[in-house]
């Protein structure tokens, strides 16, 4: 549905309330925070908690100083990063499991009250908000000026990042809870007669509940091809060099070729490997050097070999792995439902500390400014601190993207840089 009168939706209402860091306040509306003082913190202690009203499932993204989520209260929290105070909050419909991107000063993310917001960073107001036909669990994506999305109405969504009209909608056969990811692929030239040659397309990769990971044309939205797995996939995929990764609920990792090559006898799209859990892998994967970091519901985290699948090493923890992890300084942080937060060698697969979050982890951790976050099923956000320096610069002038895939999935950072000006909030117009 095109998002043509958006001045008429009544569900969204901002809400924003300005807090000094005093320490251990509490209010009427039922939230508060708590800061503790960091001085001499060791890794595995924790900085401070930010209390929400219902459970946090939103992975938290870094963006200007601040820290911004979703909970399943309905609200979109941005929280500094440093302290835990709050800088302001929106109001949505519904319960947020949408992971929020932010991009050129906006802030994208999904409720399940059927819309996509799009909030200024900085405080909190409403931009634009478009309607779908049922919750946005799913993260969006940006690429390029485009915000693609999908929906549990089974439709992947292209939207204008600048003013919310909608460019095209591509339905699949069922709820879409994964997270989109964009990338070239090389295909077969339909005008090549004599002699193969292959011209390059950008395509969305997108799974859905129905078990399938659908190749969408980026640009009209039409469907080129879809690989069946034999379990629904809320795992969002990853690009890395020609292949996408991407787990299902059949317990497989899968990657899949994005190149097509008539020596080689591969199709994009087709079977490159893929590598088998004991569990479902809601989880998405997350890629560092040529490793893949990836949870299953068999309590694991696997280090697979990005190019042919194989096993580097797996680490047991006490409870399934719903969420992605995440991957910093040669650190691989993990949460589960076994409450704890768990810091693992990523080179050896080592236990280097674990924090007890004393409820089930709801969110996917995230990492910057030298502190871990992670959401909790008792309602907080937790700031935990790491073995290795923040940095303490201003993060707007970057693009950071996460991408949720499902209620619990894949986290993805991508930062680029641009000393080229221009904006409308006047940040650095990032490159593409």
């Amino acid at each position: 549905m095109k998002n043509d009168d958006i001045s008429q939706k009544p569900i969204a209402k901002r809400r924003r309330r300005f807090i000094q860091g005093t320490i251990g306040v509490s209010f009427a509306s039922g939230f508060s925070f708590l800061a503790v003082d960091s001085v001499a913190a060791a890794a595995g202690e924790q900085r401070w908690i930010f209390e929400t009203g219902r459970p946090v499932s939103s992975l938290p993204v870094a963006a200007g100083g601040n820290i911004i989520f979703g909970s399943r209260d309905n609200n979109i929290y941005a929280v500094d990063a440093r302290d835990g105070t709050e800088q302001w909050v929106f109001q949505t419909g519904d319960s947020v499991y949408s992971s929020p991107i932010v991009a050129n000063g906006t802030v994208f993310i999904g409720s399940n009250d059927s819309s996509l917001y799009a909030l200024d960073a900085e405080d909190g107001s409403e931009k634009w908000v478009f309607e779908t036909g049922d919750a946005v669990h799913a993260s969006p994506t940006y690429d390029d000026g485009t915000i693609f999305v999908g929906s549990d109405d089974g439709n992947l969504y292209a939207i204008d990042a600048a003013d919310g009209t909608e460019q095209w909608v591509h339905q699949t056969n069922s709820q879409i809870r994964s997270s989109p990811a964009v990338a070239v692929v090389e295909v077969p030239d339909p005008e090549a007669v004599l002699i193969p040659d292959t011209i390059e397309i950008e395509m969305v990769f997108v799974g859905a509940n129905d078990g399938n990971m659908y190749l969408v044309r980026a640009e009209s939205g039409s469907l080129w091809d879809n690989y069946q797995t034999d379990g629904g996939v809320r795992s969002s995929p990853v690009v890395v060099d020609d292949t996408v990764c991407f787990g299902s609920n059949d317990g497989h990792l899968y990657a899949l070729h994005t190149k097509t090559d008539s020596e080689e006898d591969t199709n994009a799209g087709s079977l490159k490997w893929k590598y088998q859990t004991d569990g479902r892998v809601l989880s998405s994967p997350v890629v560092s050097g040529n490793t893949i970091y990836v949870g299953s519901f068999d309590q694991n985290v696997y280090a697979i070999d990005t190019t042919d699948g194989t096993e580097q090493w797996s680490f047991r923890t006490n409870g399934r792995i719903p969420t992605s992890v995440a991957v910093e300084n040669q650190t691989v942080f993990a949460g589960g439902r076994d409450s704890n937060l768990y810091a693992i060698d990523a080179t050896d697969g080592s236990e280097e500390w674990v924090f007890d979050t004393n409820a089930n982890n709801t969110s996917p951790p995230m990492v910057a400014h030298g502190l871990v976050y992670i959401g909790s099923g008792n309602n907080n956000l937790y700031a935990i601190e790491t073995s290795f320096f923040g940095d303490d610069s201003d993060s707007s002038n970057d693009i950071y993207t996460y991408i949720l895939g499902g209620i619990f999935g894949f986290y993805i950072l991508s930062k680029m840089f641009s000393s080229d000006s221009g904006s409308e909030t006047g940040e650095t117009a990032p490159k593409q």
